[in-house]
């Protein structure tokens, strides 16, 4: 599929359309199936398309402006949202009117689509969040309690049942957030050089890091498992399944492991 006229930064896909993102500020809908062009949209006129999400009907987009552009599908309406003031790295839709955002501002915000503004920041990183994943499930707080005081782990053990959302983070940590309150419930630390990618399923956290290492982590209780050197140059991008992990890195590569081979 051909189009943009620069680097495409973020790819959304269902059953019949693909949404692609570009720095030339606009995001393209495909027919990926007979390779069309449905629409483009001219999402900024300053600064380029770093991140977007497609859910039911809806399409969110961060831009390199910080802005952040709401699309109705069905009906071509959009509004923008402010607050982030430098790029946005991810943006992810949880339930009907909820979006949550990242930043290179080191903020991780949360917006009521309804209201059109922000309902919450969430502070604690130092560098740039460059990943956000979420859950509507908790299986966390009970592991993050576990180094804690008998009060404390009391506490998570009531709690457990709490939303969350993970966040890797350039100051080389993962954090994670309770999804209501925006306490950061537990802060992961390992890698010795930025996160870029992050990706977590019921069992495992997978990071990529900019120091050439991809660790595997407990979801519960966010001890480290493994750790593997899959390369001398930063890991940008990770992908998990039930059996799979799949990292690429800056030099090009994509690498596959397997869990059945124990990711030796």
């Amino acid at each position: 599929l051909t189009g943009h006229t620069m680097p495409v930064r973020a790819l959304e896909f269902d059953d019949c359309k693909l949404f692609s993102g570009s720095l030339d500020g606009t995001v393209k809908i495909w027919n990926y199936r007979n390779g069309t062009c449905i629409r483009t949209l001219r999402v900024f006129d300053s600064g380029g398309v770093i991140s977007l999400h497609h859910q039911k009907g809806t399409l969110v987009v961060g831009g390199e402006n910080g802005t952040i552009r709401v699309y109705n599908i069905a009906k071509m309406t959009s509004f923008t949202l402010t607050g982030h003031t430098d790029w946005v790295n991810a943006v992810r839709l949880y339930g009907e009117n909820t979006l949550f955002s990242c930043s290179d501002d080191m903020l991780v915000k949360r917006w009521d689509l309804e209201k059109r503004q922000c309902v919450k920041t969430f502070t604690g990183h130092t560098h740039h969040v460059q990943s956000l994943q979420l859950s509507c499930r908790a299986l966390t707080v009970a592991g993050a309690a576990s180094s804690q005081s008998p009060l404390v782990a009391k506490r998570a053990e009531s709690e457990n049942t709490r939303p969350y959302i993970i966040t890797g983070s350039l100051d080389s940590t993962m954090r994670v957030w309770d999804i209501e309150t925006g306490e950061c419930l537990s802060t992961i630390f390992g890698h010795v050089e930025g996160i870029w990618s992050m990706a977590f399923d019921a069992m495992r956290i997978v990071s990529g890091s900019n120091d050439g290492t991809m660790k595997v982590w407990d979801t519960i209780t966010h001890a480290c498992l493994f750790t593997v050197q899959t390369s001398p140059v930063a890991i940008n991008s990770v992908a998990l399944s039930d059996t799979r992990i799949v990292v690429g890195d800056n030099d090009g590569n994509v690498r596959v492991y397997d869990f059945r081979d124990k990711v030796a």
